[in-house]
């Protein structure tokens, strides 16, 4: 993976949780007018905790699945030091 796929691809994960950082706020203003809580059908604060439920898992998710990609990025940049003929004293120069 170059520079600039991963850039892109942290720039794709970034738009999508400020998008759902959003849409939360969004939702979670409707769900607290009161008009909606006077609602007997639905019960808006099981739904309002289900969908906090929801973001936080999903971007803890998204942080878990970026803490595996740095993972192999790193590893893959420390063995491409260590397959350098001056191994890590090619570092300093």
């Amino acid at each position: 993976m170059k520079g600039k796929d991963l850039m892109k691809a942290v720039s794709t994960v970034m738009a999508v949780v400020i998008l759902v950082v959003i849409a939360a706020l969004i939702v979670g203003t409707i769900l607290a007018n009161t008009v909606f809580s006077s609602l007997t059908i639905i019960n808006t604060t099981a739904v309002s905790e289900s969908f906090g439920d929801f973001v936080t898992n999903l971007i803890a998710f998204l942080a878990v699945i970026g803490t595996i990609v740095g993972v192999v990025w790193l590893v893959m940049y420390v063995k491409m030091l260590f397959d350098k003929k001056e191994g890590l004293q090619g570092i300093s120069a």
